[in-house]
């Protein structure tokens, strides 16, 4: 069973990130990229999103949890 709590964490460890970069790296084409500075993802984008983190998931479930921590 994957420690979702842990995921959690990583998770929002990682949007900060992401965040960060995006507003960093792409703020002078704010206009020609709207969409990439959109802090909501496009419907497509978020399907894409829940299957990567289910096959994500599926794939460390079954490791101990400090192999699922290596693998987050």
């Amino acid at each position: 069973m994957v420690n979702l709590e842990l995921f959690n964490i990583v998770e929002e460890e990682v949007k900060k990130v992401s965040d960060a970069f995006v507003n960093a790296e792409n703020a002078c084409e704010s206009a020609i990229l709207p969409v990439m500075l959109s802090s909501k993802l496009l419907p497509e984008m978020k399907t894409d999103d829940n299957v990567q983190r289910e096959q994500l998931l599926q794939g460390v479930q079954n490791l101990p949890i400090l192999m699922q921590i290596e693998r987050l």
